[in-house]
């Protein structure tokens, strides 16, 4: 699923279809306010879900200069390291109040690989065609949709659409409740003789 279509889908819920039509050059005129609108309640809510329920992995190999490295060493935004290897094999880590994470068993100058959860980039109106960086079978894009709905609405400033922002919201937090933390499941071999 596309920026685009998560656009679209705002746009839909909240009756201004006709006015989300998009150029060669992207979205123009009210389009274009709208557009940006609602963006903005989509990367709260992507944020949102990211530190709290569920966020895109990454790995980056990291070579030791010491016996600790620092989170912002990796490429992308990290909220979580979920574990390190050196050769594929688990090494213990922690990481401390000053955010950098310290690594037993490893020498300086060897290379380890560290998986975490990482924050995406802001999405932007520059890149309508981009995928949504969450895996679909884990969260409802829609939920995104919910809460910028839920943000337009409420900004709208009539009776009428205050409460239909509280629809919104409520859908929001009822499907963001739902979303479940997977639980990271090491492989097992399991041999028979």
């Amino acid at each position: 699923m596309t920026l685009n279509d998560l656009l679209q889908e705002c746009a839909r819920n909240t009756y201004n279809s006709k006015l989300m039509t998009r150029t060669t050059e992207g979205y123009v005129g009210k389009g274009l306010e709208y557009a940006t609108r609602f963006l903005s309640g989509i990367n709260y809510a992507l944020r949102k879900v990211c530190r709290e329920k569920y966020a895109p992995v990454g790995q980056d190999d990291v070579i030791m200069s010491g016996v600790a490295f620092a989170i912002s060493d990796l490429t992308r935004t990290c909220i979580r390291v979920r574990e390190v290897k050196q050769n594929n094999e688990d090494r213990s880590f922690f990481v401390d109040a000053i955010e950098d994470v310290w690594v037993k068993n490893v020498e300086s100058g060897s290379t380890i690989q560290v998986t975490y959860d990482y924050l995406p980039a802001n999405m932007t109106l520059v890149g309508l065609d981009v995928e949504v960086p969450l895996h679909p079978r884990i969260v409802d894009p829609f939920v995104l949709c919910q809460f910028a709905d839920y943000q337009f609405l409420s900004e709208e400033g009539t009776d009428y659409d205050t409460a239909r922002a509280q629809v919104w919201l409520g859908l929001f937090n009822d499907s963001f409740g739902s979303i479940v933390k997977p639980t990271q499941q090491k492989q097992v071999k399991v041999v028979t003789s």
